[in-house]
């Protein structure tokens, strides 16, 4: 949900429908090679792309929407995965997909399954953290938004952590 409105991807355009409208709108993505995932980050409409068609240099492109009425564009990242470095230290690699978010604190997150790995990356395509698969990890295409209203007692709950990132 970003300004009211629900967004999805499908080929090289955006769907929109309006909630308070009750209306559908399309908007046009960014030309990229494969399909993409939408995200919300500071503020604005956020796209990311993954180009695996270059295995030697797999690329995260990560776009964001300066201007939603008038649908303007800018490239704001380029993460260039290491994959011979990657693969030196989590063995095989095969391109797949990644998710790109924005954490509470505003940093950008890319995660890349590698192997039986998954990596957090950051814009840089620097390695973060690891996170091996030992049977139970499985990925999903959602991502979580924390909605919650911060209420003060919630601190004052045992065993509640009101400012930890609930997976990572």
């Amino acid at each position: 949900m970003f300004r009211g409105s629900l967004h999805w991807c499908i080929s090289n355009m955006i769907i929109a429908f309006d909630t308070v409208a009750e209306s559908f709108r399309q908007m046009r993505t960014p030309v990229v090679p494969n399909l993409s995932d939408l995200f919300e980050m500071d503020g604005m409409l956020g796209m990311s792309s993954f180009d695996d068609y270059n295995d030697d240099e797999p690329i995260v492109d990560i776009w964001i929407m300066q201007d939603y009425e008038c649908k303007v564009w800018a490239l704001k990242y380029r993460v260039e995965i290491p994959y011979a470095e990657l693969t030196l230290q989590f063995g095989l690699f095969y391109p797949r997909d990644c998710v790109v978010f924005t954490s509470w604190v505003g940093d950008v997150v890319v995660l890349v399954p590698f192997g039986r790995w998954l990596l957090q990356l950051d814009v840089g395509g620097r390695l973060v953290a690891s996170f091996e698969d030992r049977g139970g990890l499985i990925g999903q295409p959602h991502q979580l938004k924390q909605t919650l209203v911060q209420h003060t007692f919630f601190p004052t709950l045992e065993g509640y952590v009101v400012n930890d990132w609930p997976f990572i």
